[in-house]
């Protein structure tokens, strides 16, 4: 996977490393940086702002002598005589709310070392997962790597460095304290695509999906294919084989005749193979050649014939030539004289006419009137949709996703509890006639749990709920054991309505070897889709876990294997969360209903009973009140919820830093120095001695504003409430009652 990183682009004249500073500061505000030197020797050498300090950029270096958010913000040229801009990461760079779970790394792809040609699989797979997530990505100084910007989980067990064995090439992680390195790292903005990620990365998961290990030079990764899967050659134009000879076969013939231990013979027919034939005919020249005493094995074969790969046009060797040189030696053209016979479709299936044109069966003569059955349809009407919950969920065959542990089954059962009629609390779901829904559970226990908790706080008919909502223990069965719950469905049709059946879940009902292979599943989904959703007429939902790193907000999730479902299935939904607050969304669908969104507000409920020991035990029920909603309802309230919880923060900061103040004043009876604005750094020389001195600083570190922002909130926050009587300058601040007062009037 190789991206073009040239040429660099900034933002109109702006240079392309100030661009990429600006485009990290985004997600990252705190980040710092520095500026990169190239020496003559082609070195990068990282500056603060004390351009001529032998210094460089350490953990330690003073915030004043590095570019924060408003300095950079502001820059139109990279300063002091600076090539590039460069991110500081000797500690670790954490978001707004100063989060510590996860902090910002630079994954640094480096392939400057690598002999000519050579590719490392692991490289070339991190490179193919960054392009397809859109991570935050640009080239490197040497064009020959790659920097990917991602939010990481604090790992570690992450490596500094990943070396690649006898690529030479590595992999570098850069973030400083507890995952990667500590260093500066260079800013190209060659090439800058994608987005820092929302939702942190596990590395060390990540890296052991791509199979990336550190390996030493001499120890090789796990080997891939050495030569592509060989298709079949095709066939000579004709359905008698018999008749005519395929090219395939007429090659294998001719080449019997060629010596295949002279060298230049070898090379000659591999370059001929390989220009009639494609990468199709490696088979081909590999078998001819493993009869020969100079052979050497499968390896040696395909580096000669790939070698010619680009070997063709009107000017390339081809079979012909060996052909010629064959009949030489006795070899006959097997297709010489024969016509190419021209068959007619009907001949593969075995249907012939009689005199009549009726199509008969060549074996028993009976005329065939029984193909495929025709519909018959009425378009003086329009037909309505047919919906299991009205205005939203349709009859269909669906496969309904979420990530493992998010709650899918209590999610689902408020849903499946509203087709079959009964009012769930203030849930606006309704049905416009009931039906029974056969729920086939993977965790019957945790089934009840939550029916006994809809029973007892909804004031549902425990009989009624019974009778309505029929359940069934899932188990891995095959393909002819799960047809049979066909059986289930007619027992349960209640006036002429088919039952809603649901499968939670597919791992846990589908006997498949491997929940990720699409064609094993789609026999299942085939079988289904015939013999219950098309013949019955039955609705099937099926519940299944998303694919690996799926994010828990994602509202569109891809199924495991699924190619399995593309093909039968009507509609697709999505089980996700985003913070807290968990949502349901209907994403492909065959209709257009009123709503495609349900908001699930989750409740808990304890219970306590006893236990076959006789002793208490407490029992935690769940339950979800459905309300209708659309995307746009569920943006709005994140936007809100979002700023709410941020200026939630900046109040509570705000507090602290005056709880700190007051207390600070409490605790020194004669008041205390503090600066307003831009004054003389000095002590005057009216203050008292033994006056406290306190800076904003000390306010800010106590009340933890980390940021620009929580800075200025807190700073004016002062002067307007906590301090309000302080001028620009130098104040004597003391407390009087409940009051604080300059004393310097």
């Amino acid at each position: 996977m190789q991206e073009d990183y040239s040429p660099e682009v900034g933002i109109g004249t702006l240079p392309p490393s100030i661009s990429a500073a600006r485009e990290i500061l985004k997600d990252a505000p705190d980040a710092t940086f520095c500026t990169f030197k190239i020496t003559a020797s082609g070195g990068k050498k990282p500056r603060t702002k004390e351009v001529l300090s032998e210094e460089g950029v350490k953990a330690n270096t003073p915030k004043a002598l590095l570019y924060t958010h408003d300095e950079i913000m502001n820059l139109t040229s990279i300063p002091d005589g600076g090539d590039y801009m460069g991110l500081v990461m000797h500690n670790p760079i954490r978001d707004t709310f100063n989060s510590p779970e996860f902090q910002l790394v630079c994954i640094d792809v480096d392939t400057k070392n690598s002999p000519k040609g050579v590719k490392d699989s692991g490289i070339q797979r991190l490179k193919a997962w960054a392009i397809k997530n859109d991570c935050l990505r640009e080239g490197s100084y040497s064009k020959k790597g790659m920097h990917i910007f991602l939010w990481a989980k604090t790992d570690s067990r992450v490596l500094k460095k990943y070396k690649r064995g006898d690529s030479l090439q590595e992999i570098e992680i850069f973030g400083g304290e507890g995952l990667g390195k500590k260093a500066s790292v260079m800013l190209t903005g060659m090439g800058m695509s994608g987005v820092i990620n929302t939702n942190p990365i596990d590395l060390y998961a990540l890296f052991e999906e791509l199979n990336i290990d550190n390996l030493e030079p001499g120890v090789k990764d796990k080997p891939e294919p050495l030569f592509p899967p060989i298709p079949k050659l095709p066939l000579a134009p004709t359905t008698n084989p018999k008749d005519w000879i395929s090219e395939e076969e007429k090659a294998k013939q001719a080449l019997s005749f060629i010596d295949n231990t002279d060298r230049d013979s070898w090379i000659g027919v591999a370059s001929a193979i390989h220009a009639s034939f494609g990468e199709a005919g490696f088979q081909l020249f590999n078998e001819w050649s493993s009869t020969s005493s100079s052979y050497k094995g499968p390896e040696d074969c395909w580096k000669t014939f790939n070698s010619f790969k680009n070997n063709q046009g009107p000017t390339a060797r081809t079979m012909a030539t060996y052909y010629k040189e064959a009949m030489q030696y006795g070899w006959h053209h097997p297709n010489k004289g024969k016509k190419l016979k021209k068959s007619s479709p009907l001949d593969d299936f075995k249907i012939v006419k009689n005199d009549m044109g009726e199509f008969i069966d060549p074996e028993t003569g009976e005329v065939i009137d029984n193909g495929w059955e025709e519909i018959d349809y009425d378009l003086d009407h329009l037909e309505a949709t047919d919906y299991l919950i009205k205005d939203f969920f349709p009859h269909s065959f669906s496969v309904l996703t979420g990530n493992s542990g998010l709650g899918k089954t209590t999610a689902m059962l408020p849903m499946a509890l509203s087709a079959a009629g009964f009012k769930i609390g203030n849930s606006d779901l309704s049905t416009e006639k009931r039906r029974k829904v056969i729920y086939v559970a993977e965790d019957i226990l945790q089934v009840k749990q939550s029916l006994y908790a809809y029973k007892k706080y909804f004031s549902i008919n425990p009989q009624e709920l019974k009778e309505w909502f029929i359940l069934i223990q899932a188990e891995r069965s095959s393909m002819e054991e799960v047809i049979r719950l066909a059986y289930n469905v007619e027992k349960h049709t209640v006036n002429n309505e088919r039952p809603w059946l649901i499968l939670d879940t597919v791992s846990a009902t589908l006997d498949i070897e491997d929940e990720n292979s699409n064609s094993e599943g789609a026999k299942f989904i085939d079988a289904l889709a015939t013999h219950i959703f098309r013949k019955l007429n039955a609705s099937i939902s099926m519940i299944s876990h998303a694919v690996k790193n799926n994010p828990d907000d994602n509202d569109n999730a891809d199924p495991r294997g699924a190619g399995a479902f593309k093909g039968n299935v009507t509609m697709t939904g999505t089980f996700f969360r985003v913070g807290a607050q968990r949502f349901f969304r209907i994403n492909k669908v065959r209709c257009n209903p009123l709503y495609k969104e349900l908001t699930l507000n989750t409740q808990t409920f304890s219970d306590l009973v006893i236990n076959r020991h006789g002793n208490p035990q407490e029992i935690i029920s769940i339950t979800n009140e459905p309300i209708l909603s659309t995307f746009e309802d569920r943006k709005t309230n994140q936007v809100n919820d979002k700023e709410n919880l941020k200026q939630q923060k900046i109040k509570n900061i705000k507090d602290s830093a005056s709880v700190f103040l007051t207390d600070v004043l409490n605790k020194n009876a004669d008041g205390v120095l503090i600066k307003k604005g831009r004054s003389s750094p000095h002590r005057p020389k009216w203050a008292p001695v033994g006056i406290k001195e306190i800076t904003l600083d000390n306010v800010f570190n106590e009340c933890g504003a980390t940021n620009s922002e929580l800075k200025s909130e807190v700073k004016d926050y002062i002067w307007d409430h906590v301090m309000a009587s302080a001028v620009d300058g130098w104040n004597w601040m003391k407390m009087s009652g409940a009051a604080i007062i300059r004393m310097n009037i």
